[in-house]
């Protein structure tokens, strides 16, 4: 599940795909890691538009420290933030090999920079590299690579970008998503497609 970058209740129509799948007290498990404020602020602000859908089981990992808890997990949602300070942290953690194994088992949500670390590249995205990231591949849970936030503005770098990297870009407007299950692909809002 791709979120273009927006949150209760902007999300609603995103968020109720796959909250359908699962039982109110199932464990959802929230990465703020690319936060640039705190991540318990952060966790806290999610935890609150949880409620809204009755959620009750919602905890977070720092993926610096233990996120061995992500095994009992139905949900992983991963925030956004900064996306190079995301996928540094994924790549260092083993979080992103975890991934890979459980995606069978696991519902996976990426918002923002989370989306955009589970496409193929992370240059998609509209963050500052604060980290001096040398390798800029994402985890790849999805075959194209990923743009949160698109809007007509970004076209020109999109179109180019898809050059480059030789493989299709997804731009993904803030209220819109892309749902991916079992090979099905549902598309909610707005997206467009750049591809060489």
């Amino acid at each position: 599940m791709l979120n273009g970058g927006s949150y209760y209740p902007d999300s609603k129509e995103i968020d109720k795909e796959w909250i359908s799948k699962i039982k109110k007290d199932e464990l959802v498990v929230f990465v703020p890691s690319a936060t640039t404020r705190s991540q318990e602020e952060y966790y806290s602000f999610f935890k609150q538009n949880m409620s809204e859908y009755g959620l009750v089981n919602i905890q977070y990992v720092d993926l610096y420290g233990d996120w061995e808890k992500v095994r009992q997990a139905r949900v992983i949602y991963i925030a956004g933030g900064n996306t190079y300070k995301l996928m540094d942290i994924i790549r260092k953690s083993g979080f992103g090999d975890f991934l890979k194994q459980q995606r069978e088992k696991l519902i996976i949500v990426g918002n923002s920079a989370g989306a955009v670390v589970l496409g193929k590249d992370i240059r998609t995205t509209n963050d500052e590299d604060i980290i001096g990231t040398k390798d800029t591949n994402g985890i790849g849970l999805v075959e194209y690579s990923i743009c949160p936030h698109y809007t007509d503005g970004k076209n020109v770098r999109l179109l180019s970008l898809s050059k480059i990297l030789g493989h299709r870009i997804e731009g993904i407007a803030e209220k819109s998503g892309v749902v991916i299950d079992d090979n099905l692909t549902k598309i909610i809002g707005f997206t467009k497609e750049f591809n060489i």
